[in-house]
């Protein structure tokens, strides 16, 4: 029997919800008033992924290749660099940094918008080339400059 004045807490007195095993996959849907939302599109069963990666994961089979000489089971993926602080965590922050640059799409002048045909998906896929910063009036000689002294600062 257990002690009622004992210090440490009974750990049946926890519970830890686990999560559901199945996730729901999403999916873009363009509404009738050309809004974009998340609708769902399936289901798929996250223990099933964890155990389709068992045989590469496995130590047996990882000094197995090693011993033959294959190094390639430590490095399979090639390593990334950068900031990725802002980067998308999943699907949703995706779409929702797709809904916010239409947002500011639409707030830009009018004038500016025609030169895109007010198609947004025109404005994305040609941010940052030259046409895209001419049709936004933004003057190229000032980054030009500015990409200058930033190469001229780094060299020193």
């Amino acid at each position: 029997m257990r002690n009622p004045n004992a210090r440490v807490p009974d750990p049946n007195d926890f519970f830890t919800n686990p999560g559901d095993p199945i996730h729901v996959i999403y999916s873009s849907k363009v509404m009738e008033d050309g809004t974009i939302n998340l609708v769902p599109c399936g289901k798929e069963d996250t223990q099933e992924i964890i155990d389709s990666h068992a045989e590469e994961t496995d130590m047996h089979y990882i000094m197995e290749q090693l011993s033959m000489g294959n190094v390639s089971v430590l490095n399979s993926k090639q390593p990334m660099y950068g900031d990725f602080t802002e980067a998308p965590k999943d699907m949703r922050h995706a779409m929702q940094i797709l809904i916010d640059g239409e947002k500011a799409f639409y707030d830009l002048p009018l004038d500016v918008r025609q030169k895109f045909d007010n198609d947004f998906r025109k404005y994305i896929v040609s941010a940052g080339t030259p046409e895209w910063l001419e049709k936004l009036k933004v003057n190229t000689e000032n980054i030009n400059t500015i990409e200058k002294d930033v190469a001229d600062e780094s060299k020193s």
